[in-house]
């Protein structure tokens, strides 16, 4: 995973099951090349992915929010 061109380091990142019934989810987090192993066991049909990362507020944003926060999804599915 890359954050402005470069590895993201530790960041969660969360899969789950949309099909299972009994909630099928796993969390990793990326090591220091930005890369993640995401485990799809068990279960066919739909998965996905969500990473999840907060940074400290750029000068533009100080007084706007505390801190700023990037979400990227991915979905797929199991045949």
């Amino acid at each position: 995973m890359l954050f402005d061109g470069k590895p993201a380091k530790r960041v969660k990142v969360h899969t789950c099951s949309l099909f299972s019934s009994t909630g099928e989810s796993f969390d990793v987090s990326t090591d220091n090349n930005g890369k993640a192993k995401v485990r799809v066991l068990h279960y066919y049909g739909p998965w996905m992915v969500k990473a999840a990362m907060k940074l400290p507020p750029s000068s533009e944003f100080k007084d706007k929010c505390q801190e700023l926060s990037y979400t990227a999804t991915i979905t797929f599915a199991v045949p």
